[in-house]
């Protein structure tokens, strides 16, 4: 008889439904460490970079200027954006150029727009530094010096076509703040001032023989700046 009733008692508890719980959402997965979630925002912001450049061309009386880069993240290592400098106001004076016994040029402005992408982000409070790669294309404001013929040519300035490319190394120093240092080369197309020039009175001031050959040009220069990282959009 014992084995009967452990038998109808086994019976009876499989005859009850068993409880179902809930199962429980899944959780979203975690960063580790912590500062990893901060690299990854879910939408797209804003930086602004001012910065101070000086430029290497052996050829060229502008060396230094001030700028700023605007550009949009669509995360965290991608951005598109665009920059624009100005050269005028620390171009030398005409007297201090025109000493010069090569062909010189000079330049007022450049603008672009870029792509940027981030090979290595870094982190706040380390030292390890954003590491990223910006090119794209735009269009430079020069014009060549007369150092030939100064009394009776003068050029006015022209934007030409430009190629960028460069690489840049910037440190997290503060929220939402990175100080960095770029090198970056501008390719375009100048023209220079004609060495011959015209015997006769009416050709000599034709501003067609004013100019001669077509030189490419690699300006290369150093950029410091610092980047202010806004909330995301």
């Amino acid at each position: 008889m014992q084995p009967l009733r452990r038998l109808a008692s086994l019976a009876l508890a499989l005859s009850i439904p068993a409880v179902v719980r809930p199962a429980r959402a899944e959780e979203p997965p975690k960063c580790e460490p912590r500062a990893e979630c901060a690299k990854q925002p879910a939408r797209p912001w804003l930086s602004l970079r001012p910065y101070w450049a000086h430029s290497f061309v052996a050829d060229e009386v502008s060396h230094d200027e001030l700028g700023a880069s605007l550009d949009v993240y669509a995360s965290r290592r991608f951005a598109l954006g665009g920059d624009f400098a100005v050269d005028a106001p620390f171009n030398p004076d005409g007297d201090a150029r025109a000493q010069k016994a090569r062909l010189l040029s000079e330049t007022q402005w450049f603008g672009a727009v870029h792509v940027s992408y981030v090979l290595l982000p870094g982190r706040l409070r380390t030292w390890e530094p954003d590491v990223y790669l910006v090119g794209g294309v735009g269009a430079i404001a020069t014009r060549p010096l007369s150092v030939v013929d100064p009394a009776i040519r003068t050029y006015g300035f022209k934007p030409k076509a430009a190629l960028v490319a460069g690489l840049g190394v910037r440190f997290h120093v503060a929220p939402g703040v990175l100080a960095g240092v770029e090198a970056r080369d501008t390719l375009y197309h100048e023209l220079l001032e004609n060495r011959v020039v015209q015997p006769a009175e009416p050709l000599r001031k034709d501003p067609d023989t004013w100019f001669g050959a077509t030189e490419l040009v690699n300006r290369v220069e150093i950029q410091l700046g610092v980047t202010f990282l806004f909330p995301p959009l």
